[in-house]
């Protein structure tokens, strides 16, 4: 009895076929991995994109909140406020938010913003009642008035010598002290600290002339 052996002959070009889809898949797989981290990525950009713009829009909110403050700051220097009156500015006035001299050195930071505004939880207490308030905006507006003098003024009217001051003075000649005009008035400085949604924080300082 004989014994026959077949054997299966697979085709070479079926052979390359199915290596064919093998790499076809392969190079599928990658271009799909690619597009899902491409979209992820702008995904994401986007997402950043929108929560910096929102940002800068709030900023701006607050920013323009600070006219509030300077304009209420204001208020105290005109008709039926503390400050018009000119004694009442010799002193210091926590109720009118008002300090009698310059807030410098270690009363302010190296931006010459009053420490008062930048820690308000635990050095601006003795204002808040009076210079803290609510905007339209739900902003929190608070605001500092300090008379631009040396300490040597506290008490005392304004001078030239120890003060930043305005006056008006006849024409001619240069040494002003040898004339004769207004008194002399002392600038003012308000900084207004506004806080905003999403803890933002603006900041803005103004000298007036009451």
């Amino acid at each position: 009895m004989s014994i026959q052996r077949f054997h299966q002959m697979t085709s070479p070009v079926a052979h390359r076929s199915r290596q064919q889809r093998g790499v076809v898949l392969f190079v599928a797989l990658i271009v799909m991995v690619a597009m899902s981290l491409a979209a992820i990525a702008l995904f994401r950009s986007v997402d950043t994109a929108n929560l910096v713009a929102g940002n800068q829009s709030l900023k701006q909110s607050a920013l323009n909140s600070t006219d509030v403050g300077v304009v209420t700051a204001m208020k105290k220097f005109t008709t039926g406020g503390f400050l018009l009156t000119d004694a009442n500015t010799y002193s210091d006035s926590a109720k009118n938010c008002y300090v009698a001299t310059t807030l410098e050195g270690s009363n302010v930071d190296a931006r010459g913003i009053p420490r008062l505004l930048l820690d308000p939880a635990t050095l601006f207490t003795a204002y808040d009642a009076t210079c803290k308030f609510d905007n339209a905006n739900g902003d929190v507006v608070r605001y500092i008035i300090d008379r631009q003098c040396d300490a040597s003024r506290k008490g005392k009217a304004a001078n030239m010598e120890n003060c930043l001051v305005v006056t008006t003075i006849p024409k001619g000649g240069t040494d002003v002290t040898k004339h004769t005009g207004s008194p002399p008035i002392a600038l003012h400085r308000v900084s207004v600290r506004v806080e905003g949604p999403r803890n933002t924080v603006s900041y803005v300082q103004a000298v007036i002339r009451p």
